[in-house]
C-alpha cells in the first residue's frame, strides 16, 4: 500500500460525517447492492469494453467510504492493475490486511484547491468513479470535485458519476393520494431534506450534470436513466432512504425526529420514498496513452 496522503479535514462538509460507523457501513453496502441491482453493473458497459484484458489500468474511486466499489471491481481488472480509493476521512476504511494486492486507500479531500494528491498521480488514471456526492457538494457547485477528477484522468480516460437526479418518488401511493391528498412522505421529505442542508431539486446541480460535464470540456457524454426501481425492490429503497434520514438526526431536534417517525409509519403501510439514480459517463479529451 502506498503512503497515506495527508489532508486537512476541516473542509469535511459531509452531512453525515458524525455517523461514519457500522450502521453507515451497512447502509452504504445496501446502497451499493441496490444500485448494482438497478443498473445491472458497477462499471458502465462502454467503459468496460474499453478495458483490454492484457493491459493493466489504473482506477480511482472518489469518496470511497468503505471501498465497496473497489473491493468488488478491482479483482475484475487486468492483472497488474492498480486501484486507489480516496476519501476525506479514513474512519470507514477496511483494514489494510483485507485489501487485495494493487488496491490502496488514501486520505484525500477531493474538493481541495489545489488538489492534494502527489503530482505523479495526476493524469494517470484510466477510470475515475464517483457516486453520490449529494451530501458533500457546497453552494450547489460541483466544479471543484469535477476539476480534480478530470485532473486524475489520462487523455481518453473515463469519468463515471452516479447521482440522484429527480425529485423524490413516492412509491406505492395511490394515484388519488398523489393528486388530491399528497402523502406524508411527499409533504414531509422535502422540508426534512432542506433541514439537513439538501439543495432544492429544481435548480440542483445534479439535474444539470451532463451539461456541466460538457461545459468542462468532457466528450462522449452519455446518461443512463432507467426510471424508478423495480417494484420488488421498493421496500429496500425506502428503507435505505429512511436509514439515511435517521443518521441525519441531531439529538434534541424533536421536530425532525417527528418527521422521520411519520415517514417510518408510511413506510410500514407500503408507501416508500426513493430517488431515481442516473449514471453520467464522459471521456477526457485527448489521445489515450498505452500505459499508466
Amino acid at each position: 500500500m502506498a503512503d497515506i496522503i495527508p489532508t486537512e479535514t476541516s473542509n469535511d462538509v459531509y452531512v453525515l460525517k458524525g455517523t461514519r460507523g457500522p450502521h453507515a457501513a451497512i447502509r452504504l453496502m445496501v446502497q451499493h447492492w441496490l444500485y448494482k441491482d438497478h443498473f445491472g453493473w458497477n462499471i458502465h458497459p462502454t467503459i468496460r469494453a474499453s478495458i483490454s484484458p492484457n493491459r493493466p489500468i489504473r482506477m480511482a474511486d472518489i469518496a470511497t467510504g468503505q471501498a465497496t466499489f473497489l473491493m468488488e471491481e478491482h479483482p475484475n481488472l487486468p492483472p497488474g492493475s492498480q486501484s486507489f480509493g480516496f476519501d476525506i476521512s479514513p474512519n470507514m476504511f477496511p483494514a489494510t490486511k483485507t485489501l487485495p494486492q494493487g488496491l490502496s486507500l488514501h486520505i484525500v479531500d477531493a474538493a481541495s484547491e489545489p488538489f492534494n494528491v502527489p503530482q505523479h498521480l495526476i493524469g494517470t488514471f484510466d477510470i475515475v468513479n464517483i457516486r453520490l456526492l449529494v451530501a458533500c457538494v457546497k453552494n450547489n457547485d460541483p466544479s471543484s470535485f469535477l476539476g480534480n477528477a478530470m485532473a486524475l484522468l489520462k487523455p481518453g480516460g473515463y469519468l463515471q458519476w452516479t447521482e440522484v437526479f429527480t425529485p423524490t418518488h413516492i412509491l406505492g401511493a395511490s394515484a388519488e393520494t398523489n393528486e388530491t391528498n399528497p402523502s406524508a412522505s411527499r409533504l414531509l421529505l422535502d422540508p426534512l431534506l432542506e433541514k439537513i442542508g439538501f439543495p432544492g431539486w429544481e435548480d440542483s446541480w445534479m439535474n444539470h450534470l451532463p451539461a456541466i460535464f460538457e461545459e468542462a470540456g468532457m466528450g462522449e457524454v452519455d446518461v443512463v436513466q432507467l426510471g424508478i426501481p423495480r417494484r420488488e425492490m421498493w421496500s429496500s429503497w425506502g428503507a435505505n432512504t429512511l436509514s439515511y434520514l435517521r443518521e441525519s438526526l441531531v439529538e434534541g431536534d424533536v421536530e425532525r425526529e417527528c418527521l422521520v417517525e411519520e415517514l417510518e409509519a408510511e413506510h410500514a403501510s407500503g408507501v416508500y420514498a426513493a430517488s431515481e439514480p442516473r449514471v453520467v459517463i464522459a471521456r477526457k479529451a485527448g489521445r489515450a496513452r498505452s500505459r499508466f
